[in-house]
């Protein structure tokens, strides 16, 4: 039996989604900017927990000089969603450095001395 992985993000569909009126759906994500970062190129990688092995997102990305957010097309993953949402085993996103995640999750403590937290957000837009 599959589960996911303690920091999984999950979104609720909305009511009126389907799979086949979902025309857009876009993943926002928080990384977090340690204070020791000193630009080197990093890796954001989101993955379904279904297929953890095949990435939705790969990309080598560099943060400025503030915490930002990130955004990608998952529109794909959302269609598959709604067709079957009790499969839903929702997202992991992955930013590492020095073995820790920057990526903002609940409850998550990272690198960043503010203190902030941010966590991922979906936005659908429907037909």
């Amino acid at each position: 039996m599959l589960s996911a992985p303690a920091q999984a993000i999950f979104f609720p569909m909305p009511e009126q989604a389907n799979q086949y009126n979902i025309e857009k759906a876009m993943l926002l994500i928080y990384i977090h900017r340690p204070d020791q970062y000193a630009g080197e190129p990093l890796y954001l990688t989101v993955s379904s927990n279904v297929r953890p092995n095949k990435p939705i997102f790969d990309q080598k990305i560099s943060i400025q000089n503030t915490s930002q957010w990130w955004h990608m097309d998952i529109t794909g993953e959302a269609q598959e969603w709604a067709k079957d949402d009790q499969n839903n085993y929702g997202l992991t996103a992955r930013v590492l450095y020095h073995n820790m995640n920057l990526v903002g999750y609940p409850n998550n403590t990272t690198g960043s001395s503010s203190g902030e937290t941010r966590v991922s957000v979906l936005h659908v837009d429907t037909a």
